[in-house]
């Protein structure tokens, strides 16, 4: 019997009943700052270099904590899990054309930094037109802030790839 809780913007957790004899195990997967948080479970200093050398590489790192029996957080996180969106390779062409026509190109993601920088790059979008770590609630209002900018008179698309996007 197992349990699931996913809030967005916060880590996943999965708790499962002990089999006969078993220990309580709960399983919680999110990014570095809510495991922090929510398990006290911070990296080892080579799972911290690892992380970062694949959030530069454009991917999105997740940590995963085990926690097994009564207690309710351990030192350090268990693992981890990269994972990353396959670029269309049409991508840096359309924002080049864009800019070409004089359209200012934005990045706005839930992605750290360091993940949409290096995204952001590939394709040709300037690190200070990305708005990273973005909860999928609060892209609607940067869109706002960004149409509002330079005295309102900006219009503005949204282009997204699921259903995090749909509020924007």
């Amino acid at each position: 019997r197992a349990a699931l809780a996913a809030v967005s913007g916060a880590p996943v957790a999965a708790a499962a009943a002990p089999s006969e004899g078993g220990a309580h195990v709960v399983v919680t997967i999110g990014t570095r700052e809510l495991m922090l948080v929510e398990c006290g479970a911070a990296l080892s200093e080579a799972m911290e270099a690892r992380a970062v050398a694949l959030e530069r590489a454009g991917k999105t790192v997740l940590m995963v904590h085990v926690a097994r029996g009564d207690a309710a957080a351990a030192a350090s996180a268990s693992g981890m899990i990269a994972v990353c969106d396959t670029m269309r390779p049409e991508a840096p062409a359309t924002v080049r054309a864009l800019r070409r026509r004089g359209i200012e190109v934005w990045m706005v993601t839930g992605d750290n930094r360091r993940t949409a920088d290096a995204v952001a790059a590939s394709v040709g979008i300037a690190p200070e037109c990305v708005a990273a770590e973005t909860l999928p609630g609060m892209k609607a209002e940067r869109v706002k802030t960004l149409r509002g900018a330079r005295g309102g008179a900006r219009c503005g698309a949204f282009v997204g790839d699921g259903v995090n996007n749909a509020p924007a």
